[in-house]
């Protein structure tokens, strides 16, 4: 049985998606993991899932004195991604210093989100990990890595 605070882990898109959406959402999934396999030459490790959401008045105490709670919605973002040994490293990437982890960020419209990547200890918990000077999308992710605790 899972921990009640462990991520829930499907091994299926029907348990993830309701059967009228199955078909388009399965697609996706697929798509994703094929352009990852171009851009990495393996395929994906795991494949994530984050949903949409929506919040009709907003995250705080409404004007009534009630709490608000945002719903789950099927609309999502897809993160696919695996670990490389770094002997291996990244294709067109140099291989992170000893001691440190390089994470690779790639979108699949490269064309209008640019890749980034940089190089953390992740026994310093993303305190060594300087915000990005340009905002971008991979800044929420590099944010969400400085703050999140390990």
């Amino acid at each position: 049985m899972a921990r009640p605070d462990s991520v829930p882990l499907s091994t299926a898109l029907s348990e993830v998606y309701s059967s009228a959406a199955l078909k388009h959402q399965a697609g996706r999934w697929y798509a994703l993991a094929e352009r990852f396999a171009q851009i990495y030459g393996h395929a994906p490790s795991k494949v994530a899932r984050a949903p949409g959401r929506v919040c009709t008045i907003g995250e705080h105490i409404d004007y009534a004195g009630f709490g608000v709670m945002p719903a789950a919605i099927e609309r999502d973002v897809l993160m696919a991604f695996s670990t490389v040994a770094a002997k291996q490293g990244v294709s067109g990437s140099a291989p992170a210093p000893a001691g440190k982890t390089k994470v690779v960020l790639r979108n699949v419209d490269d064309a209008k989100y640019p890749g980034t990547e940089f190089v953390i200890d992740l026994l310093s918990k993303g305190e060594d990990l300087p915000m990005p000077t340009s905002h971008g999308w991979s800044s929420y992710f590099i944010a969400g890595t400085k703050v999140s605790e390990w």
